[in-house]
Formats: C-alpha cells, structure tokens, sequence
C-alpha cells in the first residue's frame, strides 16, 4: 500500500530500535506517554439509540451490510461531486497566504503521530512555508474541547474546519492516520437534520470516516495523505481496557476498518502508505513511538504538493499593482455570487457602459445595506466576463473591445474591501498606473496634485479608452479631496466610463452633483417587490436545501426591513440555523425589524452559543485594528486578553505541558466563535492571506455602541493591540498596525522611534513622494506625546461616537488649512508652526541615525544610500538647507569612495540641483547668475553621467527629465542675458536640442502630460515675442488641457507665459485675460491665499489691468 515503500498495511511482527536496550521484551525509553482519559469527540461511543441500534461492550452494532450499504453511498455521492472539482486557483499567486493542514484521525489511540506532526514536523514545514510568504495553520480539534460539548457542536466542528480548508486552498490539505480503531459511529438522533443536508451525511460512517469522504474521498482530493499503522501486537503487551484504547476486535469493526482501507486503495492508490510504531515502555508506563518514516513521509508530501501550487520564486515577477488587482478581483467574485432583484439596475450601468456621447459619470445611490456593492460587483464582473485576459510582462489586466475592435481597460476598485483600499491617494496611483499613465514627481507630490492628475487625465480626449468602477466612494479616508470628489471630472472624455456609489445624504454626493447637470443617479432603492423578496427567500434557503411554508414566507417579507438586502440575508440566516421547526413563526415575529437592533439580536445569540467573553473579544480586536487581523493572530489575541474570570479548564485555551500550541486559543473554541462570525467576516482577498475584517460597516457601529462605548473602552483595546505588534516579527503586519496604535494612544515617541527604524523606513520611503510615512510624522506631532509610556488618553468617559466625530472635523480643518498653505512646485510640510514641530522632530531623529551608521562604521553604500534616502525624505518636506547638505554628504561619498556609480551620482547631481533651484526663490535676477550657473553645472553632469549609463527604458525616462529640467534652467539663464560661460545664443540651442529629444522619448511612452511640458518649454526656448514662440505655447496648452482638462498646475504655468508673450507685444487685452485664467485656475486648486496665486492678483490689480476688467465687463454685460 506504499507509495515508494516496501512497506504493507498487514500486521507485522515486533520490532524494536536497534540502539535500543529491551527489558521485559518492552523497550526502555522516554517517549510520548498515551494518556489514560477518553476525550470526548471521535473517542467518543455511541449513546444509547432506538429501534435497531444496540450497545455491544460500548460500541454501536454493526452488520456486514451496514458497512457495505455505507460506502455504497458514499460512492454515489462521489459521483454527484465529479463535476465540482474544482482545479487549485491561480489566483493571488503573490502575497501572503494560507495554508490550512486538516489533521484527521481517532483521538485516543493517535496521540503520539499527532504529537510529532505538531511538535516536530509542522514546526518545520511552517519554516520552510515562510520562505514562501505562507503562513501554515494546522487544525488539531483534539485540544479544548470543553465538557458536556454536544454532539452538533462536535460535528460541527470537525467538518465545518475541513469546509474552511475548502475555502483558503480550494482543496484541503488534509492528513489522515487510520490505527486500528473506528471511532464514534453517530447515530440518527446526534446527527442534526440540517447538517444531514449540508453534508450529505452518511449513517453508519464514524466521524473520522466522514472527515475522510468530506475532506478528500468525494473529490479525489490530491492533497490527501493517508498513513496506516501497522499492528505492534498490542496484544502482546496489553490488555482490557488499556488495550481498547488501540484496537477495536468486536461488532465487526475490524471488518469496518479494512473496508475503509480498501476504499482508500482504490480511490488513493498513490498516496496510502503504511507506518510502524514501537510500543515502549517509560516511567510513565506504556508509551509509542513512531519511526521515521512517518516523519518523512508527511513531510515529503506536503512539501511537493503546496511547492506545486506556491513555488519559491512565486510573485517574485508580480507587481505590487497586480497583487492589489488580484485581491479586488477576488472580492468582486465574492460580492457577485448571489444578487438578486437587481437586474433592471445592472442592466442600466451596462447601458451607461456601452451608450457613445456620455460625458458625465454614472452614480449609484443608496441607503447602507442596500446591496450597492453587490450590484457593482455584478455589473464589473459582465464585463469582465467579455474581456479578454491580455498578457504583460508581470501581471494580467482585464480589457473589453470597443465597437471599432480597440482594446478598453476594466478598473473595478472596492473602497473598505482590501488593505488600504481607503487611502485616495493609493487609489489614484492605482487607477493611473492601470491605464498605463506614468506622472511625473509633481503631478503626484501629494493628495492634491495627484487629485488634479487624476481628474485631468479622466477629462482629456487623448486618454485611452477605460471603463472604472469605484465603489462605496464615501468610505475613502476622509479629507477635503474626497469629500469634495476633487478627482473625478465634471465632463469625462469621450473615451472614459465611469460608475462610482455612495450612500445617500452623504458630503461626496452632493459634490458629484455639483459637478454638472448630466450626471445621471441610479438609486438602489429597497426591495419593495415580494415576488423579488419571495425568490431571494427561495434562493437563499434552497442552498441548505430548506424551504419556508407560504405562511412563514409571508411573515418575513411582510417585515418593515426584509426590503433592505442586509437585513434580510441576516435573518435568512438566523432562521437557517434555527432548529425548531414547530417554533418558527415566533422566531420570526421576534426578529427586530431593524438593521442594527436585528444585529444586536444575532450577537446576543452569538454570545449564549460561543461564549460571550470570546466573541466580545474578537470583534472588539478587529474592530480596533488598522486593518483586519490574521486568524494566527485573533488566537495568540485572545489567549492573551481574555479576562482571568474567564476559566481556563472549560476549553477557552489550549495550555498545558502537553499543548502543541502554547499561547493560542483552543482550535476547537476558536472554530466554534469562527463558525459563527464567518457570515459577517471577510478574509482579505476572498482565499488570501486569511486577513479578517467586517464585511459591512454597519457591524462595525454596532461592536462599538455594544462594547466599546467610552474613550477608556477603545483606549483599552489598542494598548493590547500595541503590545502585540511591538512583540511581533512580521515586519509588513507591524508596518500596517503599530503606527495605527501609538497615534491613536498619542505615544509620539515610540512612533518616532519606530519610524527610523530602517527596516521600517525601507517599507514606507518612496522616492517620489513618501506620503505614508509623512503622514505618520504629521500625525505623530497631532497627537500630542506621552513619552512613550502607558499616558492616559486625553479624554475619558467621552462618548466614542462623538469624539470620533470631533477628531474627524479637525481633521478636515487642518487638512483645509494646510491645502490653502500649500506652495504650488514643492510639497512644504514646515509651512506652519505645527507641521515646523514635525519636521524638525523628524529631522532629529534621522540625522541621530545617520550619525550612529557613521559611528558604527557601516558599509559606506549602506551609508550612502541612507544619506540620498532622507535627503529627498527632507525636500519632500521642504527642509531644503539640511536635504542639500546631506545630498552633498552621500555626493562626496559616491565620487570619494564608491567610484562614481553612474545610477546613483547622476540621481544626487540632479537632487542638488532641484534643491539649489529651490532656495533661489521665485525672482531671480542677475545677480544671482552665479547660482543658477552652479545650477545648470549639476544639471549638465547630472544628464552626462545617466547618458552613461542608459539600459532599458526606465532610464531613459529619468534622462529625458533630467533634460527637461536642465531646459528649464536654461530658460533663467537666458532670461538673465548668458553669461561668460555661455551666451544666450548658445543657452537656447542647447536648450531646444534637450527639448527635442525629451519630446521623442515622450511620445514613444505616450506620455501627453510631459509632452505638455517639453513642448511649454521648448517654447520658452524660442525668440521671445515671435510668431513661432506663441504658435508653441498654444500647442502646449491644448495638449495640456487635452491631458489634463481645464483646471491644472501646468495649464496655470502655460497661461501665465502666453500673459507674459501679450505683455511683451504690448497686447494687454490678452494678457489680461490669461493671466486672470491662470490666476483662477491656481485659486480653485490652492485657495486665493496660494503664493503665486496672490503674485497674479496683484497684476490684476495693477491700474492698466484694471481698467481692461472694467471694459470686458461691460462688453459682457
């Protein structure tokens, strides 16, 4: 029966260790000791049943024809199964994710195999997963089970665990070892009619054998592993009642056993294999040993089959973009599986999708629980299911044909459903890079310039054709840009479609219908149709294969809330579990008819059935989390902060010499208060990385109005929740969480700590904008200091709900203060006495930790990198004077030391130069010539070294900007009149030259945006005042505004320079007019308060322009 072994399934005769010494024929060694209780579970005989069921010395009768008419069965509903096998999913193939090790077996007598499985080998297989971004859970329901446990709540267990396994690995890994006895055999009353359904349950199977058909027989599952023990001759050396504990000889069990095996020979011929165990005798009296074998067969097995699915190098050429992609993806399939009701609904965002001449998106609005998601995720997935998958180089992307045959991109993002999702900024980034647009450093320096990228590039007509689903727009983060939707247009481009939802009466829908009279809303209105309600009714319980009466159907959708689909799937799932079919209609009459009132009747349930300390705890640690928590880390929660009131020998815990898992909650109490919040938890990803977080928000009110009422309540809960991550070694969840809880518990200075760490540093710097990391410097100074230690919190007994509320509103405040603060060309944190606090509390604590690299004599690239690193950290900041001295630091250091790497001393040629440009100031005059020469000397080299060094095209493109902003210095440098180390003349040829290279390069990347700018600078190469000069500020200007719509940065600059060409040929009238537009523009992105905003203001305000104001006025009047 092996699988590569000689080894046989017969008894065979003793053998012992031949290192070791016999006494007594026994072998002396200390082993695992076979404890002498009889736990209650697959150990377990049947109670007394009725009819033909009788007790024979403890055990269920069996006939030859039971056996045979059992597997009878159970081959019929194999073949029922065949066509559901499910191939293992190629999906989320980056990333963290689950493996889930279902162990099956007898308890009693397999206590040594599954103490080495959990003590010896999975310890090692869970090493060797991590490598591979796994995170091995494996499922021993033998530990906390507690007394009195019910049959249901056993069986339950058991096969609701294998149904998870299901769930996270498509096909469960599964391990079953078959000894010598059956188990317990339910009879008909223990086996509760609504899992003889859900399961299709076999009578006459034991537990064990029906773990086995559902975890593997019926599927033929290939990541199944059956291993027999071969016979020791318990007789030998046992007998009575220690001797059953082992081997089962009456009432044909021995019969039943190989039947089992058999069928398992047939259906598993390659992956049954045969063991030896040594029976031993200890101080603790007899005990087994299992060879090694064992050990290496378990661990061979699963070692290819999981290496099959989730190989090392997995994601190793995935893209952060595509690993985000995937995750939305799942959890469109999840929300998509059961809509009903809403066909007229997803028919007309269809319409919209397909319908040429809209201009303006489409908006769908409800109230909460409505079921928008739902919708949303149906409506994306039609189209997905009529795209076409187009390879790339590193991920898939969904695109749909248009009527013409052109490729349409499919963006579907699923605001509060995966981590991050929230953040707009992140949002942004996503959607541009999936439409292929790359922007530049200050299209995307922060929220706001992205906003304008965003909303320019969905306006301009050059953009390619995209269809984009955002959904639940009123979950984002909130911040004036999202509560003012700044990042979609008014008018789309005729070649994007754009469908968002929000719920009702909310500050982002009355944005979106500011934007314009064509916006068209489709509302989501409840379900008042009962032929609509009686399906969904119909569909829901057919699942379970149960069915309402008509009466007790009419009871429910006669109900006030069944019009809400929430609050109906709720309770269709109240009365699915509910077991009293006599009682039903006043099960249904006490269902409040209320979303929140009926979530608080499910919780109360919840309390009575999985203990009330336990799921308090639970939801209470996901609700305070930044993101959802792992279920390997609710367990080690819940061990930790569970009250001491709660007992520890009623099942809660899994403690003890003999636990395989110190620490964590029991798995059988665990799988208990899972079961029953599985409904209303959503694992990131659908089969991720097994993160849970709520599925709907409305939960998340009624855990903190039920248990988490004051400031001291939430306060509580983060400490736990800090402590832990502080202890934790996965870096990325410490990343995603601990910041969450210092800034909450106002612990400034163990953030900052945190924060420099580099480890830290490298998972949240971006060279381009660092917008996470600055956010948390920003964030550490709001939230005041307590030093690091246990501070109280500011304030106590304060009702959460409002206090929440009060954080949001000067959230808002803040971010409105600093928006009209905000310089237009650089991003400058320190433009404030506050955000100054920030800076120069980051700033202490960088330099502090470049300083101690240098005292610690670390590697000098290390040093260096670290110095560039925090130089462009500092002038994302604004701290202009200390990034250019620590760019000259890792400058010198690069040509001193490391030989001039071209890569990195062209990128700190260019750095400087941006940060000696940047002090300049906006009025530059002749006598600082000498500067801007220093200037373009950095420049020149900068795009001389990186010339050097060109290999694919990404450096390309960062050539083409240094040239580009090269360009731009020259055009100061012409303005000031040359000089002797180079004329005007020569300034302007080299400058056209750079300028018409740059253009190349952009086109071959379809970039329009730069294009904009080259072709904006290229005519500020040209002679001023001339034909040519203006023919070219024109073209930039409808490229930008094709690029970018109407309202843009760039578009500002552009008209600001036509102004300046009217100027120079003495026609005011136009002058005035562009600079009033270019002033408008900058006072709708920036505040009328905004630097260069007010420097145009005071143009118009001058007497000639005036006077044009007053005459355009009139002629319009």
């Amino acid at each position: 029966m092996g699988s590569g072994t000689s080894k046989k399934s017969a008894p065979v005769k003793q053998q012992s260790p031949p290192s070791e010494q016999t006494q007594n024929g026994l072998v002396s060694r200390n082993t695992v000791h076979v404890e002498e209780h009889v736990e209650r579970g697959h150990g377990q005989t049947a109670t007394d049943g009725h009819g033909k069921t009788q007790l024979v010395d403890g055990e269920t009768e069996l006939t030859i024809e039971d056996i045979e008419h059992a597997w009878n069965k159970v081959d019929e509903t194999a073949k029922k199964s065949e066509n559901d096998k499910s191939p293992h999913s190629k999906k989320l193939v980056s990333g963290w994710r689950e493996i889930r090790i279902f162990i099956s077996s007898t308890f009693t007598d397999m206590q040594a195999e599954r103490d080495v499985l959990l003590k010896e080998v999975f310890p090692e297989l869970r090493e060797w997963c991590q490598e591979r971004k796994l995170d091995l859970i494996d499922i021993d329901l033998r530990w906390g089970v507690p007394k009195g446990a019910s049959s249901e709540e056993i069986l339950k267990a058991c096969l609701g665990e294998i149904d998870r396994c299901y769930d996270m690995n498509d096909m469960p890994y599964f391990i079953n070892m078959t000894g010598h006895k059956i188990g317990w055999i339910p009879d008909m009353e223990e086996v509760p009619e609504h899992l003889v359904d859900e399961y299709e349950w076999i009578f006459k199977l034991s537990v064990t054998e029906m773990e086995i058909v559902h975890g593997a027989y019926r599927k033929k599952n290939p990541n199944a592993l059956f291993l027999v023990r071969e016979d020791p001759i318990y007789e030998a050396h046992m007998s009575g009642k220690e001797l059953g504990r082992f081997k089962e000889v009456n009432n044909n069990r021995p019969v039943k056993r190989e039947k089992l095996l058999k069928m398992l020979q047939r259906q598993f011929p390659e992956t049954i294999m045969s063991y030896k165990c040594y029976l031993l005798s200890g101080k603790n009296g007899l005990e087994i040993q299992v060879d090694n074998f064992f050990k290496d067969a378990v661990m061979k097995f699963f070692k290819k089959r999981i290496d099959e699915h989730y190989p090392l190098n997995r994601g190793a050429d995935v893209s952060p973009l595509a690993r985000v992609r995937e995750t939305h993806e799942a959890f469109m399939e999840t929300k998509s599986e059961y809509v009903l009701g809403r066909d007229s609904i997803i028919k007309q965002i269809l319409d919209y999708v397909r319908t040429d001449g809209v201009s303006a998106p489409l908006v769908v609005v409800g109230p909460a629980g409505m079921g928008k998601s739902s919708v949303m995720a149906k409506a994306a997935q039609e189209l997905s299911f009529e795209a076409e998958k187009t390879e790339q180089s590193d991920n898939v992307q969904q695109k749909l044909k248009s009527k013409s045959g052109e490729d349409i991109a499919l963006f579907y993002h699923f605001v509060g459903a995966v981590p991050d999702s929230t953040d707009l900024l992140l949002l942004i980034e996503r959607l541009l890079a999936e439409l292929g647009i790359t922007p530049d450093n200050d299209a995307m320096k922060d929220l706001d310039s992205a906003c304008n990228m965003c909303r320019s590039i969905l306006a301009s007509p050059d953009t390619k054709p995209a269809v984009i689903f955002i959904d639940a727009v009123n979950q984002l983060t909130i911040c004036p840009p999202a509560l003012n939707m700044d990042f979609l247009p008014g008018m789309l481009s005729p070649n994007v479609k754009c469908v968002v939802s929000v719920t009702e009466d909310s500050p982002h829908l009355q944005s979106l219908r500011k934007m314009g009279t064509q916006m068209k809303e489709i509302k989501v209105t409840p379900l008042s149709d009962k032929k609509i309600k009686e399906e969904i009714v119909t569909t829901y319980l057919q699942k379970y294969n149960k069915k309402l009466n008509q009466a007790h159907t009419e009871l429910i959708i006669n109900k006030k809330y069944s019009e809400n689909p929430l609050w109906l799937t709720v309770a269709l799932e109240e009365l699915r579990v509910f077991g009293f079919f006599s009682k039903l209609e006043n099960k249904i009459n006490d269902l409040a008819d209320g979303l929140e009132p009926l979530l608080n009747q499910v919780l109360e349930r919840y309390e009575a059935e999985a203990g009330a300390e336990m799921l308090k705890c639970t939801l209470c640690l996901i609700e305070a989390s930044a993101s959802g928590l792992k279920e390997s880390e609710l367990r080690r929660l819940l061990a930790f902060v569970i009250p001491p009131t709660v007992g520890k020998d009623d099942g809660w815990f899994a403690v003890g010499p003999e636990d395989p898992t110190p620490g964590y909650i029991s798995p059988f109490k665990w799988a208990v208060v899972y079961r029953h919040l599985r409904s209303f938890l959503r694992p990131y990803g659908n089969r991720g990385e097994g993160r849970l977080d709520f599925y709907h928000r409305s939960l998340s009110k009624v855990v903190r109005d039920r248990y988490m009422q004051s400031e001291q309540h939430l306060k509580w809960w983060h400490e736990k929740l800090e402590l832990f991550f502080t202890n934790s070694d996965v870096l990325d969840r410490k990343v995603e969480e601990l910041p969450h809880h210092l800034i909450f518990l106002q612990k400034t200075t163990k953030l900052a700590e945190f924060l420099t760490d580099w480890q830290v540093f490298d998972k949240l710097y971006n060279e381009e904008w660092s917008s996470t990391l600055l956010q948390y410097w920003q964030k550490a100074e709001n939230a005041g200091d307590t030093g690091g230690t246990d501070g109280q919190a500011n304030v106590a007994g304060v009702d959460a709900k409002e206090e929440a509320k009060r954080k949001k509103q000067a959230a808002i405040e803040a971010k409105l203060a600093a928006i009209k603060a905000k310089s237009l060309d650089t991003p400058n944190l320190a433009s404030n006495q506050n955000e100054a606090k920030v800076v120069n509390m980051m700033k202490k604590y960088y330099l502090a930790s470049l300083q101690k690299m240098e005292k610690d004599g670390v590697g000098k690239e290390d040093l260096a990198r670290r110095q560039e690193q925090v130089a462009r950290l500092f002038f994302q900041a604004g701290l202009y004077d200390d990034s250019l001295a620590l760019a000259e630091k890792a400058r010198m250091l690069e040509e001193q030391s490391l030989g001039g790497r071209p890569g990195q001393l062209s990128n700190l040629l260019s750095l400087k130069a941006q940060l000696l440009y940047q002090k300049l100031g906006d009025h530059i005059n002749t006598v600082q010539s000498d500067s801007v020469w220093t200037i373009l000397e950095n420049a020149f080299r900068a795009v001389e070294v990186r010339e050097q060094s060109i290999q694919d095209k990404a450096d390309k493109i960062k050539c083409a900007q240094y040239k580009l902003q090269s360009a731009m210095y020259l055009s100061h440098w012409i303005q000031l009149g040359g000089g002797n180390q180079m004329t005007k003349e020569d300034a302007r040829k080299k400058g056209t030259e750079y300028v018409d290279e740059v253009m190349k390069v952009f086109e071959e990347c379809n970039d329009f945006g730069r294009q904009a700018e080259a072709m904006m600078m290229k005519a500020v190469m040209a002679e001023p005042g001339t034909r040519d000069q203006l023919e070219l500020y024109k073209q930039a200007l409808d490229k930008c505004q094709r690029s970018y719509g109407e309202c843009s940065p760039l578009g500002a600059r552009i008209n600001s320079n036509i102004a300046a060409f009217y100027e120079d040929v003495d026609q005011y009238t136009k002058a005035y007019g562009h600079f009033k537009k270019a002033k408008d523009t900058l006072e709708d992105l920036y505040g009328p308060k905004h630097p260069k905003a007010v420097q145009l203001q005071e143009i118009l305000d001058g007497e000639r322009y005036q006077y044009i104001a007053k005459k355009v006025a009139g002629e319009k009047a």
